[in-house]
């Protein structure tokens, strides 16, 4: 019984020697590979490790355009506000002129047939055009959130005024072609007496 003893943990030499064998043949293998892609991705460590997938995430592109909500337009300014109201007046003071210029001429004429109209007529047209210019530019104007009242009360405002004289261009150009003038300009009488209205409604808004 003494003589032969048996552990029954030992390992054989011969088989650990296989084992390193085989670590060594592996690890030579993985350097073969590795300088492969070396030499494939002319050296780019990164395009090695993504090609292995050794050490890389994918990384989620995120959308700004979808991510990051729409900033709202700034509106225009208080003094460009006021450059509107002062133009508004301004056109209400050339379409009296106009209107007392056409009163004027029938004071010694019965009709607006004659060459000496034509300035009349002119005059009336380029004012029309500047009403209508005025108007459109501030419908197209972006007021800020407590602004938008006065906006809408300047359009009112500007719509009666292109009412105005348009109803006095529609008067001498009917006359001009043997027509009535006092159609247009009945038209352009009513639009006067909205304006008044519509222009003490803007200004209570814009003394706020």
């Amino acid at each position: 019984m003494g003589g032969n003893t048996y552990a029954p943990n030992q390992v054989s030499s011969s088989g650990s020697s296989n084992n390193e064998t085989i670590i060594i043949a592996v690890v030579a293998v993985l350097v073969i590979v590795i300088g492969a892609f070396f030499v494939v991705f002319n050296g780019n460590v990164d395009e090695v490790k993504e090609a292995l997938h050794i050490g890389t995430k994918q990384e989620t592109k995120v959308d700004t355009a979808t991510s990051t909500p729409a900033s709202v337009p700034a509106g225009i300014t208080k003094e460009k506000i006021a450059e509107f109201m002062n133009q508004k007046d301004s056109l209400d003071v050339e379409i009296g002129a106009v209107a007392a210029d056409i009163n004027s001429y029938l004071g010694t004429h019965r009709d607006f047939r004659g060459r000496d109209a034509e300035p009349i007529i002119n005059k009336a047209k380029v004012t029309l055009d500047k009403v209508e210019n005025a108007k459109k530019e501030v419908q197209q104007a972006t007021f800020n959130k407590e602004d938008e009242a006065i906006k809408q009360a300047l359009i009112s405002v500007l719509d009666c005024e292109v009412g105005r004289i348009r109803g006095l261009y529609k008067g001498v150009l009917d006359s001009k072609n043997n027509g009535d003038y006092q159609i247009g300009f009945k038209e352009g009488t009513a639009s006067a007496y909205k304006f008044d209205d519509e222009n003490a409604k803007l200004n209570s808004l814009y003394k706020k």
